[in-house]
């Protein structure tokens, strides 16, 4: 069994700490395009959330993405989108 460190992330949008391989990562690219991604390393601020409808859903309508980037957000990957890969990863 592999010991170390295991980073732990808060989400955006309710706030609960978990290992950062449990939840979305959310990266600012190029011109304010938000990429998901996850076990990406590219340099540049980046957020997590839940991988749960509530949180997604929280995350994505009330600002909290532009907030935690501090940036002005032009595209977002949308909720459904999201939920439609989540189902089919797990």
């Amino acid at each position: 069994m592999k010991r170390g460190h295991v980073p732990i992330r808060r989400c955006i949008a309710c706030g609960q700490r978990r290992p950062a391989h449990e939840m979305l990562h959310f990266k600012v690219v190029e011109d304010s395009i938000v990429l998901v991604a996850r076990n990406d390393n590219a340099p540049g601020r980046g957020c997590y959330a839940c991988p749960e409808e509530k949180c997604l859903e929280k995350a994505l309508n009330k600002g909290r993405l532009e907030r935690a980037l501090r940036r002005k957000i032009v595209a977002a990957p949308s909720k459904e989108g999201l939920l439609r890969g989540l189902e089919k990863k797990g």
